[in-house]
C-alpha cells in the first residue's frame, strides 16, 4: 500500500520515517520545491529534524499530483494554516471530502 504524508515538518517527517519501517512505499510531500531538493540532496530534513537521517526509500516531492497513486493520504499539518489544501488535494486526486 502506497502511503503519502502531506507536510514535511517535524511531525510529517517523523511519520514518514516510521511508516517507511513497515516496508510500504512512502511519499513525503512538501509545498516547497527547494525544501524537497534539500532533503533529497542531504538525506535529512535540515529545517525540522536535522539529526535524523531520512530513510532512503522515502520519495520526497513538492508536486502534489505525485500523490495520486497513494492508497492512504495523511495530512498532519495544521488545518487552520492550510485551509485550502484539503480541497486542492481532493481536486488533484479526484476524491470527495
Amino acid at each position: 500500500m502506497k502511503i503519502a504524508i502531506l507536510g514535511a515538518g517535524a511531525f510529517g517527517t517523523a511519520l514518514a520515517q516510521n511508516y517507511a519501517k513497515t516496508g510500504h512505499p512512502i511519499q513525503l510531500w512538501t509545498r516547497s520545491a527547494e525544501h524537497a531538493a534539500q532533503m533529497q540532496t542531504r538525506g535529512v530534513n535540515q529545517a525540522y529534524l536535522p539529526d535524523v537521517p531520512l530513510d532512503p526509500d522515502i520519495e520526497i516531492t513538492s508536486n502534489i499530483t505525485d500523490i495520486r497513486a497513494a492508497q492512504a493520504i495523511y495530512s498532519p499539518y495544521r488545518r487552520k494554516r492550510y485551509r485550502r489544501s484539503p480541497q486542492s488535494i481532493a481536486r488533484c486526486c479526484r476524491v470527495n471530502l
